[in-house]
């Protein structure tokens, strides 16, 4: 009994452990595993790299194979329209999306790899980006708003990517769009960001091109997957854990 006991503890542990995983992904820093399970599926990729170097920033001579990934940035993507008219918050605008993970070989920068959880909860490379200078530009950004809590906004189906944060709601547009007309590096309203986005969804159709930033080259590769990360909440994660375990300490007691 005492080893039926354990085994279904430990079952009911790391039903835990992978529920608060997946939240613990988007509010901390990035486990160990995730990174390891997107560079295990970038090996897929390499031979779409090798084949297409110059896009890429690379020349003849650069060997693909040593490719690497860096350190990867949590990204956000803003809600349906739906969601966007009545959210009052930074917070309540945007979804956690996944993970961008700059390129490098022979330590030059060559893209970005989007990586996101499949429908298994399992970590993957969506696509990848010819966007060349990604980490400097957002390395840069931070470093002259010195902000702590800043959200990288990198939403392809509005061609936005730029960097904001509740401490000083300003969003910073790491690319160009002409569309929305925002300029590079130059500050603007995140309110006044957030009804270009809502008028901008409402004029157009919903099967626009995401192939392009305006005036900026951002190629995609190899797309895999395209199911969207479901985010479950850390607090509701605690609950469920720890209903779990007062129901099975119940259990026990009464065998």
């Amino acid at each position: 009994m005492r080893k039926k006991t354990l085994g279904l503890f430990v079952v009911l542990m790391m039903m835990c452990i992978s529920i608060f995983g997946s939240a613990y992904a988007e509010t901390s820093g990035i486990p160990p595993e995730i990174k390891k399970s997107v560079e295990d599926d970038f090996k897929s990729y390499i031979p779409s790299l090798e084949q297409q170097k110059t896009q890429f920033g690379l020349e003849a001579s650069d060997d693909t194979n040593l490719a690497t990934l860096g350190d990867g940035y949590p990204y956000y993507v803003f809600h349906s329209n739906d969601i966007l008219k009545s959210a009052n918050s930074i917070e309540s605008s945007l979804k956690f999306s996944g993970y961008i993970f700059p390129i490098t070989v022979n330590s030059k920068p060559a893209g970005i790899v989007f990586a996101e959880a499949d429908s298994a909860g399992v970590w993957k490379v969506l696509r990848i980006s010819s966007d060349l200078d990604f980490e400097k530009l957002y390395k840069s950004t931070i470093q002259q708003r010195q902000l702590r809590d800043a959200k990288l906004i990198y939403d392809i189906s509005t061609h936005v990517a730029g960097i904001v944060s509740e401490q000083d709601p300003q969003f910073t547009p790491l690319r160009e769009n002409s569309a929305l007309t925002l300029k590079q590096g130059e500050n603007t309203s995140f309110t006044d960001l957030k009804e270009k986005v809502i008028n901008s969804r409402d004029e157009k159709s919903s099967n626009s091109d995401e192939a392009n930033y305006s005036g900026q080259p951002i190629a995609s590769e190899k797309i895999k997957s395209t199911n969207t990360y479901f985010n479950i909440p850390v607090i509701f994660s605690l609950i469920v854990c720890f209903g779990l375990i007062v129901l099975f300490t119940l259990r026990s007691r009464k065998n």
